[in-house]
């Protein structure tokens, strides 16, 4: 008790430094295609690396705040940020279906059937993005009040090749982490270099169409399907050696969902 800082005190919760420093670079591609049918599309993609010494809260990926190691070495947590995206795409389009009075297919169509068949447009986007840096901790007592302990590394990737879903038991290498020994602090980084949480693959559509009651005033009757394919968002794996639940995936989100609705336009 007598080594530790503040000897007199049992514990102390709060000890940090509200200092920090972080770069980050990117590389941004943006391409927009407007056809002469009715059809457009929109290409973003982005190339980028966050490097930092903490990082903010990641809505649905961390919970607070990533706890400093050691706060007599704030050097000690420089690393991946854990909100860095390494790859982001997005790929939109709008398709106004050339179907209906004055379009290429039933331009001369009566009032009823352009009603139930004109008008409609059908928009789309699909998202693809690589996972999130995963920061490990590890059980242990380094003695020192530090907020976290994380592991020592055995000097060999933890990355494990395969599907997520063949990975869901084992989604790294979990040989490859040791606890620290009492009393001392785990040399793993805030973020693993090499091993990134699951990625993300979304595609929404939405089928819409406006009828017109006046000029002014119409109606909108839409149909929206998130996530249409049905892919799977899985959660980050286990985090802490020591425990039972260390490098599994228990957690998944995102199904698909459909909307339906009807809005008034004036």
């Amino acid at each position: 008790q007598l080594l530790r800082p503040f000897p007199q005190y049992g514990g102390i919760s709060n000890f940090q430094q509200n200092a920090s420093s972080s770069f980050y670079h990117s590389m941004t591609l943006l391409v927009e295609k407007r056809f002469s049918n009715n059809f457009n599309l929109r290409l973003a993609y982005t190339n980028s690396k966050l490097i930092d010494e903490s990082s903010g809260r990641v809505f649905g990926v961390t919970a607070f705040i990533p706890p400093v190691q050691n706060a007599y070495n704030l050097k000690g947590e420089r690393s991946l940020g854990e909100s860095d995206v390494a790859q982001r795409l997005v790929v939109s389009h709008t398709i106004n279906l050339p179907i209906g009075r004055k379009e290429r297919w039933l331009g001369n169509a009566s009032g009823v059937v352009d009603a139930v068949l004109g008008g409609w447009s059908l928009n789309g986007a699909l998202t693809v993005h690589s996972g999130y840096p995963l920061a490990l901790t590890s059980i242990g007592n380094s003695g020192i009040f530090n907020a976290v302990l994380r592991p020592n590394s055995a000097g060999r990737t933890s990355k494990l090749d395969g599907t997520v879903q063949s990975r869901v038991l084992k989604y790294f290498d979990t040989a490859a982490f040791t606890v620290p020994a009492p009393f001392t602090l785990g040399n793993l980084s805030r973020t693993l270099p090499d091993v990134r949480g699951p990625g993300r693959f979304n595609y929404d559509l939405n089928l819409s169409k406006r009828f017109a009651i006046t000029e002014s005033i119409g109606l909108q009757l839409r149909a929206d399907a998130f996530n249409l394919t049905n892919t799977p968002y899985f959660g980050a794996p286990g985090l802490q050696l020591g425990s039972t639940t260390f490098g599994v995936i228990s957690s998944s989100s995102g199904e698909r969902q459909f909307q339906f609705a009807l809005k008034l336009i004036f």
